[in-house]
């Protein structure tokens, strides 16, 4: 009888009772019996009921009867060891099925395939000597054969790496890890542990990840990945998502009868605001002048600063001229003139003290320039375009101090008197911070592609939606500066002492622009070589520009809007 290949990979040329046994489709008590290694012949005729299949010879058996006690297995019940299966056996063989004896192996290698042929007769599609096994339920110490799988991808590659294996042949099943590919190491899903590892379309075999699921860099050479189920999930923060990356690989990469998803683009973050400014602290007020007596009198302190505006400190009085008040900083020159004195009292008066200038407001800053729109994928994949952020105020500049009041020298006529004290300045404002930019909305790839050569077949890519771009932060005010203090008052016939300068207003910072939206497309490339047939592509949408934060200079920009599509290749 000639002999028949079906999905599981089995063939089968016995007959139980007279009818045709078709190995891996009949009920488990068939299945084993057509597939038993016992030494008995092959029936010889419709009337035969031995039902153990052998290697054929002449006459039909492998030196048997055809029945009786040298079928292999009992002389009874066909339940002993020789038959393949003990009569008593309630846990499935996780190893392959035993080798069809009645198989003619075709040409190697075998290979996995699409209708899951056992061409080499080992007993599963493809070749069990060429593989390591991986099941979810296996254990990453273990060997990595079919009795022995261990339990991650990324340990099979390494295993068969090292064991100079060419396949990986995967359970079905989640394998929660990023799978990065290894030249010359091909994945194969759609296998079954629990019926020997038989090959079926409807065994899924998934890895899932956050961000990336599959990728690979700098590969070489050529590596399969088939029927596999890849699945990115959302990942944090403006992150992309990618089905397969794939990066400066020639290989070639062939992905085939593959169910390919990538999650959506993770929005951007929103950039934080502006620190407020400082207020610049108040100067301090002059001494008062003195009858009768020399001095001093001080000068009120200029006002304190939290980022070195401070007011410069008033000036000094005596019997003598009023001294100067201090400059405040960054505001040369702006301290009072002291008041002359008065050397007779009987014909002229002390002058006041001049008043200190106030300090000069700090310039705001700018809002931040818009996110730049996407042009073209890096070899790091999608880089997030995020707002610019605004520039920081200026701080104002410190009021300068007041002159002290001029005092009277006296004479015979006259007593000392002192002038008044120069009232302090006061500080400048402190600087208003900046708002940031919005960082950009990641991007979805069900498979992306940079200088890489990629055949893509008979598979479904999907990408999600772009993230959102990230609000950008305001601005924020300047501090306003610190009142002048008052100048010391008169006495007897000495003056009064100026007034400080009021600090100058700190200037407001520019706000932050929004974030760019995040892009999607089922298939990317750059620079890449794609073949591709038979297969179904979805796209999300882009991604929405993040809004651009509100300072005293009015909105920055806002982000641009993601693009999206099914298929470019730039």
């Amino acid at each position: 009888m000639s002999s028949l290949k079906g999905h599981l990979g089995r063939t089968v040329t016995a007959r139980v009772g007279g009818a045709l046994c078709v190995g891996g489709l009949a009920v488990a008590v068939v299945f084993w019996s057509c597939n038993s290694t016992g030494t008995g012949g092959t029936d010889r005729g419709p009337d035969s009921a031995d039902a153990s299949v052998g290697t054929p010879d002449d006459d039909g058996g492998v030196g048997g009867d055809g029945g009786g006690s040298q079928d292999g297995g009992s002389t009874k019940d066909g339940g002993a060891a020789g038959d393949g299966m003990s009569a008593d056996a309630s846990q499935p063989d996780l190893t392959p099925l035993p080798p069809d004896l009645t198989c003619i192996p075709a040409a190697p290698p075998d290979v996995p395939d699409p209708l899951f042929l056992d061409s080499n007769c080992d007993g599963i599609d493809g070749d069990a000597k060429a593989a390591v096994f991986v099941s979810p339920s296996g254990d990453d110490t273990n060997t990595g054969t079919a009795a022995s799988p261990v339990k991650t991808i990324t340990k099979a590659l390494a295993l068969a790496g090292l064991l100079g294996k060419t396949s990986v042949y995967a359970n079905k099943g989640t394998y929660p890890e990023s799978v990065s590919l290894v030249g010359g190491v091909s994945i194969y899903g759609g296998f079954d542990q629990s019926l020997g590892w038989q090959r079926a379309a409807g065994n899924v075999s998934r890895i899932q990840a956050i961000g990336t699921a599959v990728s690979a860099v700098g590969l070489v050479t050529e590596t399969h990945v088939e029927f596999m189920t890849v699945e990115a999930l959302t990942g944090t923060a403006g992150r992309s998502s990618y089905g397969v990356f794939l990066s400066n690989s020639p290989g070639p990469v062939f992905l085939r009868y593959d169910q390919i998803t990538a999650g959506n683009g993770a929005d951007g973050s929103a950039g934080s605001a502006g620190v407020a400014g400082s207020a610049g602290g108040n100067g301090g007020n002059g001494m008062a002048g003195l009858v009768g007596l020399g001095g001093p009198t001080a000068g009120g302190a200029g006002g304190a600063s939290a980022c070195m505006r401070a007011g410069g400190m008033g000036g000094s009085g005596s019997a003598a001229a009023g001294a100067a008040g201090v400059a405040g900083i960054g505001n040369p020159g702006s301290g009072g003139a002291g008041g002359k004195e008065a050397t007779n009292c009987l014909i002229m008066n002390a002058a006041a003290g001049g008043n200190g200038l106030s300090g000069v407001a700090g310039a705001s800053g700018l809002n931040g320039a818009a996110a730049s729109v996407f042009t073209g994928g890096t070899a790091a994949g999608y880089v997030a375009m995020a707002g610019g952020d605004g520039t920081g105020g200026v701080a104002g500049s410190g009021g300068g101090g007041g002159g002290a009041g001029g005092g009277d020298t006296g004479n015979l006529f006259c007593n000392k008197d002192a002038g008044g004290g120069g009232g302090g300045g006061g500080a400048g404002g402190c600087a208003g911070g900046a708002g940031k930019g919005g960082s950009g909305g990641g991007a979805s790839f069900g498979v992306y592609l940079f200088q890489s050569t990629a055949t893509l077949t008979n598979s479904t890519v999907s990408a999600g939606s772009g993230g959102a771009g990230g609000k950008g932060g305001n601005g924020s005010a300047g501090g306003i500066g610190g009142a002048g203090g008052l100048g010391g008052a008169k006495a007897g016939e000495a003056a009064g002492g100026g007034l400080g300068g009021a600090g100058g207003k700190g200037g407001d910072g520019g706000g932050g622009a929004g974030g760019s939206g995040g892009i999607s497309y089922a298939i990317y490339g750059r620079g890449a070589s794609l073949t591709q047939a038979n297969n179904t592509t979805t796209s999300g949408s882009g991604g929405v520009g993040g809004s651009g934060g509100v300072s005293f200079a009015g909105t920055a920009p806002a982000g641009p809007n993601g693009v999206a599509g099914m298929i470019r290749l730039d």
